[in-house]
């Protein structure tokens, strides 16, 4: 194994502190250093990125004023506008993005508003017809009918909004549907979901070479935040017998819980290398593992398992950062793969 010389690593903020913090460039040479690597942003720079927030937030604020001219409004308005007004907005926003090109901002938050309209043209088709129908049916349509939007912008905002309405739908189908006693049937379920969808993204983005899939992978976070408080849950529900059901379960639980975080470690850990997704992943162990330390020495003592606890949980944490700090000094010196 060959060590990669450092002046090869991309150019970022903390590559820099590396690179000064070993000595390889001198202390004069750091506000050339951020302008060769351009990590400093241009006048030109933070004009087209206010540029994007002001569009974003002109977006923002035109899908909630039609939401508002809607609610205030519903009563005195004949049918025929309300439906004309919204569904209009929604055919106008596709046109402005077909024609504005879903390559710039412009086109995609136009793309963006349509989207968020389908929702609200759905809500409003509801109250009008008074369908009776429950909320996981509008979640679960909204995210079958922007399905094709979604594929065809290549805009990870987007895809976070479709990945949001089909955890919301199938929150809503559990609780409406299936009722009392499917809280871990539930967690398993957005578990798995949240699993293949930030598996598959990383996939596509290493494997295939999708460009926006693999610039654009910041918010596979918010999934996996999810995917993470769902497991963990599912753990604890386990370990301290929530639902009576899955003691018996116990066993096979406790080999999902082990497998999921198996897949994401392995995946992040070693193909991907995501330092966040396994910061993760360590963070659902150390909650599990001082939960299961405080269950046992509660049954034995309350001032044992105060001060017990505490400490396994400091023991723990050290534990975790020195595998995670090894971890990444392991990335650092592995020579990376062509």
């Amino acid at each position: 194994m060959t060590t990669r010389n450092p002046l090869d690593a991309p150019p970022t903020t903390e590559t820099l502190w590396r690179l000064f913090d070993a000595n390889l460039l001198p202390p004069s040479a750091w506000e050339r250093a951020h302008q060769i690597a351009r990590l400093r942003p241009t006048p030109q720079e933070w004009a087209a990125y206010l540029n994007r927030v002001l569009l974003m937030l002109g977006t923002a604020l035109l899908v909630a004023g039609i939401f508002f001219f809607f609610a205030f409004n519903w009563r005195d308005l004949p049918r025929v506008i309300q439906f004309a007004v919204l569904q209009g907005a929604v055919v106008l926003c596709a046109l402005g993005a077909y024609v504005a090109r879903l390559e710039t901002w412009a086109g995609r938050m136009l793309m963006l508003a349509s989207a968020l309209l389908i929702g609200t043209a759905m809500g409003v088709i509801g109250q009008a017809y008074q369908t009776g129908a429950d909320s996981y049916q509008l979640f679960m349509n909204w995210a079958l009918l922007i399905t094709g939007w979604v594929l065809i912008s290549r805009w990870n905002i987007l895809y976070l909004l479709w990945i949001i309405l089909v955890n919301i739908s199938i929150i809503t189908y559990t609780t409406q549907v299936i009722g009392y006693g499917s809280e871990q049937t539930l967690n398993l379920t957005l578990t798995g979901v949240n699993l293949a969808f930030i598996l598959a993204w990383d996939g596509l983005a290493l494997f295939l070479n999708v460009p926006f899939m693999a610039q654009g992978r910041w918010f596979l976070y918010l999934p996996a935040l999810a995917l993470t408080a769902y497991i963990t849950y599912f753990a604890l529900d386990v370990l301290f017998a929530f639902d009576v059901r899955w003691v018996e379960l116990a066993g096979y639980s406790w080999v999902v819980y082990v497998g999921v975080l198996g897949i994401m470690s392995a995946f992040y850990g070693f193909i991907r290398r995501d330092m966040g997704m396994v910061t993760l992943v360590a963070l659902s162990l150390l909650v599990v593992m001082v939960a299961w330390v405080g269950r046992e020495l509660a049954g034995i003592d309350e001032f044992l398992a105060f001060f017990g606890t505490g400490t396994f949980t400091l023991l723990v944490t050290t534990a975790l950062a020195y595998s995670l700090l090894s971890l990444q000094r392991f990335w650092d010196k592995e020579e990376p793969s062509a």
